[in-house]
């Protein structure tokens, strides 16, 4: 039996207590990262006192008694008409993250593209496109092909086409990105599944990244980015712009799209369309709440003012010298990096000479102001501060 000193219990609690002191304040300059909490201090208290488990595919009959998966169903329908499908045709289930969604995707894609004695797949994707997706073809074992970015940089649509043409013989997983990592950009879904039906209609299967773009592009007049106009798989995070305490991310798919795995498990009643098995009850119990508890237009309301803060964000730093760039419909504004101690302080990603920071629901008109407090005196303004597109993941 192991036994505890009281020594060492001064130091777990002493441990306990800087780590708290440090999340902290972590959380206050984290300018960064998509950081942001949206439930209000004991909105969750019900969920965080059961052991939730929302194992398995929840469109199944579970023999276990300690799951959401009714609510994770609603989930999915309020997510398939942000994607623009109807949602009496939706497969999916609530992810670990965006990672997770993208490349459960992409596996469904692959299995589904090869029966039949097809061709080995290919993966195609902007060079701008999230790191997960070069991480999916690593662990899929199916080549990856990176296409250039035009100057906002969306995928380009000319090198797009040229790159279908170029393996014509070969199936094809696409993936489109509704919101870059770095530029904010956003690729033209319905312009690249023109260019698929022209050379691989019926050999393809087109996937949309809208991690951060899902819970802003809805409330925007920015067109051609979902599923609407083709398409058949979509992804969205819950812990970004909504705010689950816990990351999490939605997968949702045509309902046959793909061939799902067909070993039934006699535990779950069924097979496991999931990659994970057991997956978190609260995250699904937090979006559940988050889409069909909140005022009707917080979303929208949130999404506006988000754009609005970016746009400020821009004015501020052209303001004092410091060149800026943001898209259009995006929340991601960058500049010349900073000094490190700067970086270090508000968590900016740097790449190349560029960082970036991210507005989300808690970074406010004060959090800006001391920001922009911190940078002092930019370098002064240029037009062509943007480096090399394929350096900005």
């Amino acid at each position: 039996m192991v036994r505890s000193t009281g020594q060492n219990s001064h130091s777990s609690a002493h441990g306990w207590h800087d780590a708290a002191s440090r999340l902290r304040h972590a959380t206050n300059d984290c300018l960064g990262f998509p950081s942001y909490n949206g439930f209000a201090p004991g909105e969750l208290d019900f969920l965080l006192g059961l052991p939730i488990n929302n194992i398995g595919d929840p469109f199944l009959t579970s023999r276990s008694g300690t799951h959401l998966h009714d609510l994770e169903r609603d989930v999915l329908s309020k997510i398939s008409l942000l994607a623009g499908l109807p949602d009496t045709n939706v497969r999916g289930y609530v992810t670990s993250g965006s990672t997770e969604a993208v490349i459960h995707a992409l596996h469904l894609g692959r299995d589904t593209l090869k029966m039949g004695g097809a061709p080995k797949p290919v993966i195609i994707a902007s060079d701008q496109c999230h790191g997960c997706v070069v991480k999916a073809a690593r662990l899929l074992d199916t080549p990856f092909i990176q296409v250039a970015s035009a100057p906002d940089g969306s995928i380009d649509i000319n090198s797009f086409a040229a790159t279908l043409a170029h393996h014509a013989e070969n199936p094809c997983l696409v993936v489109a990105t509704a919101g870059t990592t770095f530029l904010g950009a956003i690729d033209r879904t319905d312009l690249m599944v023109q260019a698929l039906e022209t050379t691989h209609r019926g050999r393809y299967r087109l996937h949309v990244d809208a991690a951060l773009g899902g819970f802003l592009l809805p409330y925007t007049q920015a067109s051609g980015w979902n599923l609407e106009t083709g398409g058949h798989s979509y992804s969205v995070s819950g812990h970004k712009m909504i705010g689950v305490p816990v990351p999490c991310g939605i997968v949702i798919w045509e309902h046959d799209a793909y061939h799902l795995p067909k070993d039934h498990l006699d535990y779950l009643c069924g097979p496991d369309t999931t990659l994970t098995g057991s997956r978190s009850g609260l995250a699904v119990g937090a979006l559940w709440l988050a889409l069909h508890q909140w005022p009707a237009n917080r979303l929208a309301e949130q999404a506006h003012g988000c754009l609005d803060r970016a746009a400020i964000l821009v004015e501020l730093l052209t303001q004092a010298g410091w060149p800026a760039h943001r898209g259009k419909y995006s929340t991601t504004v960058m500049f010349p990096s900073p000094p490190v101690d700067v970086c270090t302080r508000w968590q900016l990603p740097t790449e190349g000479n560029l960082a970036h920071v991210v507005v989300t629901p808690r970074v406010d008109r004060t959090l800006l102001d001391r920001f922009i407090a911190s940078l002092g005196t930019g370098p002064g303004i240029s037009s062509g501060f943007l480096p090399d597109r394929p350096k900005l993941r």
